[in-house]
């Protein structure tokens, strides 16, 4: 897909303005000579323009409508998932997104809950639990769900070498764009990530080495 056509065809993303968007889920974006007054296809594409990965991965999971943010949450959670693992927060998360309702929302809270630290899609689980608040549960606000769906997102966005955070980042947002199509993310290959040159990359663990730590005191 040539990149005119990027952000065309997103059937599933509000026909409303972005400022309406962050307005109701508490969101802001740095939108320095960017108009708020447009539909989310046209910010994205200005937030691409200026190499705002962050930006994008923001308004994406406020304006994809819950269960397919936090799908795409979940996806994101597979990349950190070490293989032949199987994390029960997001296990519970995806049960979620297949079967909504209260059984699964409730399941989705539990694995969250008793998940282990370095469990990291805890929040896939918690973005399930905070879509369909009961009316007991007014401090749960519009905007939480989407938060989580952020964070994990930008939590793979991370996860890699500062060299491959373009690259990566490019594929995170075309799988958000491929669900807001009505796709599934999963059918996009992962792209080839570049990687520091071996020179560098020793030059970096010398540097890191002559570091001396601070003493400690009691």
């Amino acid at each position: 897909m040539s990149d005119s056509d990027r952000f065309a065809g997103l059937k599933k993303l509000p026909r409303r303005s972005v400022a309406e968007i962050l307005a109701e889920t508490g969101g802001e974006l740095d939108d320095d000579g960017i108009a708020l007054d447009q539909p989310p296809e046209a910010v994205l594409a200005a937030l691409d323009e200026k190499g705002d990965i962050p930006g994008q991965i923001r308004l994406l999971a406020r304006a994809l409508p819950r269960r397919e943010g936090i799908w795409w949450a979940c996806l994101a959670g597979r990349d950190l998932q070490p293989e032949g693992r199987t994390w029960q927060s997001l296990q519970a998360a995806e049960d979620w997104v297949f079967k909504p309702g209260p059984a699964t929302r409730k399941a989705a809270l539990d694995a969250a809950n008793a998940a282990a630290p370095e469990e990291e899609s805890d929040l896939c689980a918690r973005a399930a639990y905070f879509v369909e608040p009961t009316k007991e549960e007014s401090y749960i606000g519009p905007g939480m769900a989407p938060l989580m769906v952020e964070l994990m997102v930008l939590k793979s966005y991370l996860s890699v070498e500062p060299v491959a955070m373009e690259v990566w980042g490019r594929h995170l947002i075309d799988r958000g764009l491929d669900i807001a199509r009505g796709g599934n993310g999963t059918s996009l290959p992962a792209p080839e990530l570049p990687t520091m040159p071996e020179e560098e990359a020793d030059e970096a663990d010398e540097e890191n080495s002559d570091v001396t730590p601070p003493a400690q005191t009691v």
